[in-house]
């Protein structure tokens, strides 16, 4: 477990201008789940549940676009390890509660990355206008 953490972490730039097809099929399943109101599997799924989960990975989907297009920060790698350890541990639980809420947590750390990113460069640009 250790092994595959560090490669990872190590090879994050790389996989993380492929999360957005990751996402996307995950999106897929989940307006399916939200019309049909089962899973792929054919499990029945609460289609409020599924909507709001599927909102969620759009919304992750967006902001990992922002990251693959840039060199990532320490601050991006945390967030990215973050994202994908309650991501997983939501969907290890198998209930709906706790991957709605596991999806929830990931995308705060997406987003926490895109705010500081885009807070941290925003003194840069002012400097750059009053020079």
């Amino acid at each position: 477990m250790i092994v595959g953490i560090a490669i990872m972490l190590t090879t994050m730039d790389h996989w993380v201008k492929y999360l957005r097809m990751v996402l996307a099929g995950g999106i897929l399943g989940g307006l399916l789940a939200t019309e049909s109101g089962h899973l792929l599997n054919g499990m029945p799924f609460p289609r409020p549940a599924a909507a709001g989960i599927t909102a969620l990975l759009i919304g992750c989907s967006l902001i990992s676009q922002t990251l693959a297009k840039r060199t990532l920060r320490i601050s991006d790698r945390v967030a990215l390890a973050g994202f994908l350890s309650a991501f997983v541990t939501g969907m290890m639980e198998n209930t709906t509660i706790s991957f709605l809420v596991g999806t929830g947590i990931a995308f705060c750390f997406l987003f926490s990355a895109w705010l500081y990113n885009r807070f941290s460069s925003l003194p840069n640009a002012k400097r750059q206008l009053c020079d």
